[in-house]
Protein backbone atom coordinates (compact mmCIF):
# COMPACT_ATOMS: atom_id res chain seq x y z
CA UNK A 1 0.00 0.00 0.00
CA UNK A 2 1.68 3.21 -0.61
CA UNK A 3 0.75 6.92 -0.46
CA UNK A 4 0.03 7.65 -4.06
CA UNK A 5 -2.68 5.57 -4.06
CA UNK A 6 -5.13 8.22 -4.07
CA UNK A 7 -7.56 9.38 -6.47
CA UNK A 8 -9.48 12.89 -7.00
CA UNK A 9 -12.48 13.78 -4.24
CA UNK A 10 -16.00 14.92 -5.53
CA UNK A 11 -16.05 18.81 -6.38
CA UNK A 12 -16.83 20.15 -2.78
CA UNK A 13 -15.48 23.56 -0.76
CA UNK A 14 -12.22 22.66 0.48
CA UNK A 15 -10.67 22.40 3.90
CA UNK A 16 -9.34 25.47 5.76
CA UNK A 17 -5.33 24.25 6.43
CA UNK A 18 -3.36 24.73 10.16
CA UNK A 19 -1.04 27.31 10.34
CA UNK A 20 1.69 25.06 10.13
CA UNK A 21 0.43 22.39 8.04
CA UNK A 22 3.41 22.14 6.09
CA UNK A 23 5.67 20.48 9.31
CA UNK A 24 3.05 18.45 10.15
CA UNK A 25 3.31 17.03 7.08
CA UNK A 26 6.91 16.64 6.72
CA UNK A 27 7.43 15.30 10.52
CA UNK A 28 4.70 12.81 9.55
CA UNK A 29 6.42 11.37 6.95
CA UNK A 30 9.93 11.89 8.21
CA UNK A 31 8.33 9.92 11.08
CA UNK A 32 6.69 6.94 9.24
CA UNK A 33 10.23 6.68 6.83
CA UNK A 34 12.21 6.43 10.32
CA UNK A 35 10.20 3.89 11.52
CA UNK A 36 9.25 1.57 8.55
CA UNK A 37 12.37 2.04 6.68
CA UNK A 38 15.30 1.75 9.47
CA UNK A 39 16.87 -1.37 6.75
CA UNK A 40 17.17 0.99 3.84
CA UNK A 41 18.66 3.91 5.52
CA UNK A 42 22.26 4.87 5.54
CA UNK A 43 23.98 7.00 8.30
CA UNK A 44 23.52 10.36 6.93
CA UNK A 45 19.93 9.89 6.07
CA UNK A 46 19.66 9.13 10.28
CA UNK A 47 21.49 11.88 11.22
CA UNK A 48 19.09 14.18 8.87
CA UNK A 49 16.55 13.20 11.13
CA UNK A 50 18.20 13.84 14.25
CA UNK A 51 19.93 16.70 13.19
CA UNK A 52 16.42 18.36 12.29
CA UNK A 53 14.30 17.25 15.02
CA UNK A 54 17.46 19.13 17.03
CA UNK A 55 16.69 22.51 15.44
CA UNK A 56 13.63 24.94 17.13
CA UNK A 57 10.63 24.63 15.71
CA UNK A 58 10.71 28.25 13.55
CA UNK A 59 13.53 27.14 12.15
CA UNK A 60 12.17 23.13 11.01
CA UNK A 61 9.23 25.67 9.41
CA UNK A 62 11.48 27.43 7.51
CA UNK A 63 13.57 24.72 6.14
CA UNK A 64 10.42 22.45 5.13
CA UNK A 65 9.08 25.70 3.71
CA UNK A 66 12.22 26.02 1.34
CA UNK A 67 12.07 21.91 0.88
CA UNK A 68 8.62 22.67 -0.80
CA UNK A 69 9.30 25.39 -2.74
CA UNK A 70 10.71 25.58 -6.50
CA UNK A 71 14.08 24.80 -7.15
CA UNK A 72 16.65 24.71 -4.48
CA UNK A 73 18.65 27.90 -5.53
CA UNK A 74 16.95 31.30 -3.35
CA UNK A 75 16.99 34.85 -3.22
CA UNK A 76 18.61 35.50 0.99
CA UNK A 77 15.68 38.85 0.36
CA UNK A 78 12.89 37.12 -1.00
CA UNK A 79 12.29 34.41 1.93
CA UNK A 80 9.50 35.38 3.55
CA UNK A 81 6.75 33.61 5.50
CA UNK A 82 4.08 36.14 7.93
CA UNK A 83 3.45 33.19 9.92
CA UNK A 84 7.16 32.70 10.90
CA UNK A 85 8.03 36.60 11.27
CA UNK A 86 10.75 38.56 10.84
CA UNK A 87 13.29 35.33 8.40
CA UNK A 88 16.74 36.70 9.09
CA UNK A 89 17.71 34.82 12.31
CA UNK A 90 15.93 31.96 11.44
CA UNK A 91 18.18 32.00 8.10
CA UNK A 92 21.17 32.41 10.07
CA UNK A 93 20.10 29.86 12.29
CA UNK A 94 19.69 27.47 9.21
CA UNK A 95 22.88 28.52 7.91
CA UNK A 96 25.10 27.99 11.35
CA UNK A 97 23.63 24.51 11.31
CA UNK A 98 24.49 23.55 7.74
CA UNK A 99 20.91 23.28 6.05
CA UNK A 100 21.19 26.81 3.88
CA UNK A 101 24.51 27.81 2.45
CA UNK A 102 25.95 30.14 -0.36
CA UNK A 103 26.84 28.74 -3.62
CA UNK A 104 29.64 27.14 -4.76
CA UNK A 105 30.87 25.94 -8.55
CA UNK A 106 28.84 22.68 -7.41
CA UNK A 107 26.03 24.50 -8.24
CA UNK A 108 26.33 26.14 -11.20
CA UNK A 109 24.05 24.61 -13.50
CA UNK A 110 21.53 25.40 -10.55
CA UNK A 111 22.73 28.78 -9.89
CA UNK A 112 22.44 30.08 -13.67
CA UNK A 113 18.58 28.77 -14.20
CA UNK A 114 17.96 30.77 -10.64
CA UNK A 115 19.91 33.85 -12.80
CA UNK A 116 17.93 36.39 -14.90
CA UNK A 117 19.19 36.91 -18.35
CA UNK A 118 20.66 40.15 -17.12
CA UNK A 119 21.94 38.92 -14.43
CA UNK A 120 24.53 36.39 -16.39
CA UNK A 121 25.01 39.10 -19.43
CA UNK A 122 26.60 41.44 -16.88
CA UNK A 123 28.92 38.22 -16.05
CA UNK A 124 29.38 37.54 -19.32
CA UNK A 125 30.08 41.20 -20.92
CA UNK A 126 32.72 41.76 -18.29
CA UNK A 127 34.83 38.84 -19.54
CA UNK A 128 33.66 37.83 -23.46
CA UNK A 129 33.71 40.89 -25.58
CA UNK A 130 30.95 41.01 -28.18
CA UNK A 131 28.65 38.55 -26.81
CA UNK A 132 25.05 39.38 -28.69
CA UNK A 133 22.62 40.42 -26.64
CA UNK A 134 19.75 39.10 -29.07
CA UNK A 135 20.54 36.03 -27.37
CA UNK A 136 17.73 34.57 -25.71
CA UNK A 137 18.21 32.96 -21.96
CA UNK A 138 18.83 29.32 -23.45
CA UNK A 139 21.26 30.26 -25.81
CA UNK A 140 23.41 32.62 -23.00
CA UNK A 141 23.32 29.54 -20.67
CA UNK A 142 24.49 27.25 -23.19
CA UNK A 143 26.91 29.76 -24.12
CA UNK A 144 28.09 30.39 -20.58
CA UNK A 145 28.95 26.52 -20.28
CA UNK A 146 30.54 26.09 -23.08
CA UNK A 147 33.00 29.27 -22.59
CA UNK A 148 33.16 29.95 -18.82
CA UNK A 149 34.64 27.87 -16.31
CA UNK A 150 32.15 27.34 -13.22
CA UNK A 151 34.97 28.92 -10.43
CA UNK A 152 35.48 31.60 -12.76
CA UNK A 153 31.78 32.48 -13.50
CA UNK A 154 30.97 31.87 -9.76
CA UNK A 155 33.89 34.02 -8.45
CA UNK A 156 32.24 36.67 -10.25
CA UNK A 157 28.86 36.42 -8.53
CA UNK A 158 27.50 38.30 -5.37
CA UNK A 159 26.52 34.90 -3.92
CA UNK A 160 26.00 36.60 -0.68
CA UNK A 161 22.35 37.45 -1.65
CA UNK A 162 22.13 34.03 -2.25
CA UNK A 163 21.07 30.98 -0.83
CA UNK A 164 21.18 26.98 -1.43
CA UNK A 165 19.36 24.50 0.44
CA UNK A 166 21.74 21.93 1.48
CA UNK A 167 21.16 17.87 2.19
CA UNK A 168 19.37 17.71 -0.88
CA UNK A 169 19.98 14.38 -1.50
CA UNK A 170 19.33 13.12 1.98
CA UNK A 171 15.60 14.80 2.03
CA UNK A 172 14.83 13.34 -1.74
CA UNK A 173 16.01 9.90 -1.02
CA UNK A 174 13.90 10.07 2.59
CA UNK A 175 10.97 11.61 0.14
CA UNK A 176 11.72 8.64 -2.18
CA UNK A 177 11.34 6.06 -0.10
CA UNK A 178 7.90 7.60 1.65
CA UNK A 179 6.65 8.24 -2.22
CA UNK A 180 7.88 5.53 -4.01
CA UNK A 181 8.85 7.94 -6.69
CA UNK A 182 10.78 10.87 -7.04
CA UNK A 183 9.09 14.01 -5.36
CA UNK A 184 10.71 17.48 -4.43
CA UNK A 185 8.13 18.49 -2.21
CA UNK A 186 5.19 17.46 -0.40
CA UNK A 187 1.88 19.07 -2.40
CA UNK A 188 0.09 15.52 -2.21
CA UNK A 189 -0.44 15.70 1.22
CA UNK A 190 -1.64 19.91 1.22
CA UNK A 191 -4.27 18.32 -1.78
CA UNK A 192 -5.18 15.67 0.86
CA UNK A 193 -5.58 17.66 3.91
CA UNK A 194 -7.79 20.24 1.34
CA UNK A 195 -9.86 17.77 0.65
CA UNK A 196 -9.04 17.43 -3.32
CA UNK A 197 -7.75 14.05 -3.20
CA UNK A 198 -8.57 11.03 -1.17
CA UNK A 199 -5.75 8.75 0.55
CA UNK A 200 -6.08 5.41 2.16
CA UNK A 201 -4.41 5.33 5.72
CA UNK A 202 -1.44 3.58 6.39
CA UNK A 203 -0.39 4.40 9.90
CA UNK A 204 -0.86 0.76 10.85
CA UNK A 205 -0.89 -1.10 7.97
CA UNK A 206 1.50 0.12 5.77
CA UNK A 207 4.54 -1.97 4.35
CA UNK A 208 7.73 -0.80 3.06
CA UNK A 209 7.93 -1.59 -0.20
CA UNK A 210 11.61 -1.66 -0.56
CA UNK A 211 13.04 -5.23 1.25
CA UNK A 212 16.61 -4.11 2.10
CA UNK A 213 19.17 -1.06 1.68
CA UNK A 214 20.69 -2.33 -1.75
CA UNK A 215 17.24 -2.53 -3.40
CA UNK A 216 15.99 0.88 -2.29
CA UNK A 217 19.09 2.58 -3.42
CA UNK A 218 19.67 0.65 -6.51
CA UNK A 219 15.62 2.38 -7.35
CA UNK A 220 16.39 5.71 -6.24
CA UNK A 221 19.41 5.84 -8.40
CA UNK A 222 17.74 5.53 -11.62
CA UNK A 223 14.67 7.01 -10.68
CA UNK A 224 16.69 9.86 -10.02
CA UNK A 225 18.25 9.94 -13.18
CA UNK A 226 15.24 9.50 -14.98
CA UNK A 227 13.39 12.42 -13.42
CA UNK A 228 16.81 14.75 -14.00
CA UNK A 229 16.66 13.51 -17.65
CA UNK A 230 13.59 15.79 -18.16
CA UNK A 231 15.56 18.83 -17.91
CA UNK A 232 18.80 17.48 -19.59
CA UNK A 233 20.06 19.66 -22.27
CA UNK A 234 21.23 18.30 -25.50
CA UNK A 235 25.12 19.76 -24.56
CA UNK A 236 24.92 17.63 -21.75
CA UNK A 237 24.26 14.21 -23.39
CA UNK A 238 28.51 13.59 -23.80
CA UNK A 239 29.15 14.12 -20.18
CA UNK A 240 26.04 11.51 -19.56
CA UNK A 241 26.98 9.21 -22.09
CA UNK A 242 30.57 8.75 -20.97
CA UNK A 243 29.03 8.58 -16.68
CA UNK A 244 27.34 5.05 -18.40
CA UNK A 245 29.59 2.50 -17.50
CA UNK A 246 29.81 3.85 -14.00
CA UNK A 247 25.83 2.80 -13.93
CA UNK A 248 25.29 -0.06 -11.38
CA UNK A 249 24.56 -3.39 -12.53
CA UNK A 250 20.71 -3.43 -11.19
CA UNK A 251 20.03 -6.73 -8.92
CA UNK A 252 15.84 -6.41 -8.85
CA UNK A 253 13.48 -6.11 -11.58
CA UNK A 254 12.14 -2.79 -10.32
CA UNK A 255 15.54 -1.14 -10.50
CA UNK A 256 15.99 -3.36 -13.98
CA UNK A 257 13.07 -1.67 -15.41
CA UNK A 258 14.06 1.52 -14.41
CA UNK A 259 17.70 1.64 -15.85
CA UNK A 260 15.77 0.34 -19.39
CA UNK A 261 13.78 2.96 -19.26
CA UNK A 262 16.53 5.37 -18.59
CA UNK A 263 18.78 3.59 -21.46
CA UNK A 264 15.73 4.02 -24.01
CA UNK A 265 14.81 8.07 -23.03
CA UNK A 266 18.58 9.22 -23.45
CA UNK A 267 19.08 7.00 -26.53
CA UNK A 268 15.78 9.14 -28.05
CA UNK A 269 17.29 12.55 -26.87
CA UNK A 270 20.57 11.83 -28.58
CA UNK A 271 19.01 10.75 -31.67
CA UNK A 272 16.75 13.81 -31.48
CA UNK A 273 20.20 15.95 -31.46
CA UNK A 274 21.62 14.25 -34.09
CA UNK A 275 24.06 12.52 -32.17
CA UNK A 276 24.18 8.58 -33.48
CA UNK A 277 27.14 7.06 -31.45
CA UNK A 278 26.04 8.49 -28.21
CA UNK A 279 22.70 6.95 -28.86
CA UNK A 280 24.23 3.64 -29.92
CA UNK A 281 26.35 3.87 -26.51
CA UNK A 282 22.85 4.74 -24.65
CA UNK A 283 20.94 1.78 -26.29
CA UNK A 284 23.62 -0.96 -25.54
CA UNK A 285 23.10 0.10 -21.92
CA UNK A 286 19.63 -1.05 -21.42
CA UNK A 287 18.31 -4.53 -22.04
CA UNK A 288 14.99 -4.13 -22.96
CA UNK A 289 12.74 -4.92 -26.38
CA UNK A 290 12.70 -0.94 -26.98
CA UNK A 291 16.28 -0.37 -26.65
CA UNK A 292 17.30 -3.80 -28.89
CA UNK A 293 15.22 -2.72 -31.34
CA UNK A 294 16.56 0.80 -31.80
CA UNK A 295 20.08 -0.81 -31.65
CA UNK A 296 19.44 -2.98 -34.32
CA UNK A 297 17.64 -0.35 -36.52
CA UNK A 298 20.44 2.15 -36.17
CA UNK A 299 23.45 -0.41 -36.60
CA UNK A 300 21.51 -1.28 -40.00
CA UNK A 301 21.22 1.92 -41.42
CA UNK A 302 24.52 2.40 -40.86
CA UNK A 303 25.47 -0.31 -42.89
CA UNK A 304 26.76 -2.54 -39.93
CA UNK A 305 24.61 -5.66 -40.41
CA UNK A 306 27.10 -8.04 -38.79
CA UNK A 307 26.91 -5.97 -35.50
CA UNK A 308 23.10 -5.64 -35.98
CA UNK A 309 22.36 -10.02 -36.42
CA UNK A 310 25.09 -10.23 -32.85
Amino acid sequence: MTFDQTHWAPRRQTRPLPTFYYHEHFVEMLDIVMSHYAHALLEAHVRFADDFRALPREAQCLYVRLVNRKGRVFARNRIRYPELGSSGPLVAELQRAGWVGQPDASHFDDVLGFLTRAEIYDVVLARIAGVARSMKKVELVAFVREQLDPVEFMAALDTDRILVQRRVEAVRYILFLYFGRIRDSLSQFTMRDLGLVRTQSFHDTYEPRFSDREEALEHYYYASRLSAARDLQADALASTAAGVADWPTPNFPGSTGLRDELAFKLGRMAERAGDKAIALDFYRAGESAECSERLVRMLLAAGEREAARE
